[in-house]
């Protein structure tokens, strides 16, 4: 009876029925190198493609470590690419759509339970297309005595938002300090008495904090 190599790892009473003990380590050669092309729940060998889920696990105190050796700069990196829609495969990614997320889960004492995710989207402006690869990135956590992600962060082409209000946008520019002395003192002086000067005094070291911090600029 002939065994499917594309399921040969997998059937253990197979190998055990079909194979001789020479045959054996040819048809695990053999069974490997189609795992480059085998889209199944087998790591392919470099340049082949993996289809489907695919879940790490292991039980050790040590993470996954992922390591690159290169004469780059890039670091390890992590790829992650989407494209088609419902029926079509090959279809724009739509707008306000996700790309790619990475997500924590922990154990509740009965299920395991979503923590939070960091995600890359489409921008909600328009598809992703040729002409417009508008993307955002949110950070999802979730609130202490809930059980709901909420979006605490987003990064767009419009600068910070927390918790869906802009924190920081672009630089305002035009904006040059003024000369003279600056105090941050403010909590010493009565507004019913403060000078001009003061007053000015404290205007400008609000000014170099803020052209400091990069909100302002010439």
């Amino acid at each position: 009876m002939a065994c499917d190599p594309n399921t040969l790892l997998q059937d253990a009473a197979c190998i055990q029925r079909c194979l001789t003990p020479g045959q054996y380590p040819l048809a695990m050669l053999s069974a490997l190198c189609q795992i480059a092309s085998f889209s199944g729940p087998w790591l392919p060998l470099a340049g082949g493609t993996l289809t489907g889920q695919l879940t790490v696990s292991h039980s050790g105190a040590v993470s996954t470590d992922w390591v690159r050796q290169a004469a780059d700069t890039q670091g390890v990196s992590l790829q992650m690419s989407k494209r088609g829609q419902v029926g079509d495969v090959n279809g724009v990614v739509l707008a306000n759509t996700g790309l790619f997320q990475l997500r924590a889960f922990g154990w509740n004492g009965a299920a395991f339970a979503s923590a939070g995710r960091i995600q890359v989207s489409v921008d909600p402006s328009a598809d992703f297309s040729g002409l417009n690869s508008g993307s955002f990135v949110r950070f999802q956590a979730v609130i202490p005595g809930t059980t709901v992600e909420t979006e605490f962060a987003r990064f767009n082409s419009t600068g910070l938002s927390l918790f869906g209000t802009q924190v920081v946008g672009p630089r305002n520019t035009g904006w040059t300090t003024f000369t003279g002395a600056s105090t941050k003192l403010a909590g010493a002086f009565d507004t019913g008495t403060v000078t001009t000067p003061q007053l000015a005094s404290v205007v400008k070291a609000m000014l170099d904090a803020m052209i400091t911090h990069g909100l302002l600029g010439a």
